[in-house]
């Protein structure tokens, strides 16, 4: 569930910069994307885009999947997981995403994630998420 709203920037190259904090709440833990973080958004393919949708429809969403990949705090199945919940959850901020868009966005991540796993400095991405609860 969305607890905040999503505030962005948009940035040369096809980025997004988190001007505010971002706060879901997926089971009972809450995890939060500080602002300042910045992030490709959603990486969905041209031809996927007919099925799912613009990759701006799911920026907060997609920028808790990818501290989480960056940051390796959870295994990447794990963080697969917590991107179908959270697009499933809503909130206050947000309609949630139907069943058949969130399920094809979590199949994609699930086929062509791996690569992307524990990219860049994982030191940084940590500083930019804090986790409250357990899974």
């Amino acid at each position: 569930m969305q607890l905040t709203p999503c505030q962005v920037e948009f940035i040369k190259g096809g980025k997004v910069k988190l001007l505010t904090d971002l706060s879901f709440k997926v089971r009972g833990v809450i995890i939060t994307l500080k602002a300042g973080y910045i992030w490709d958004m959603a990486s969905i393919p041209r031809f996927a885009r007919g099925v799912i949708g613009c990759p701006s429809e799911f920026i907060g969403e997609s920028g808790v999947h990818d501290v989480l990949y960056e940051s390796g705090l959870y295994p990447r199945d794990i963080c697969d997981l917590i991107l179908y919940l959270l697009l499933r959850s809503g909130g206050e901020f947000k309609d949630k995403v139907d069943r058949i868009t969130a399920k094809t966005i979590y199949a994609g991540v699930r086929v062509g994630g791996e690569s992307h796993y524990k990219q860049g400095s994982i030191a940084d991405a940590r500083e930019f998420v804090t986790i409250e609860g357990w899974l």
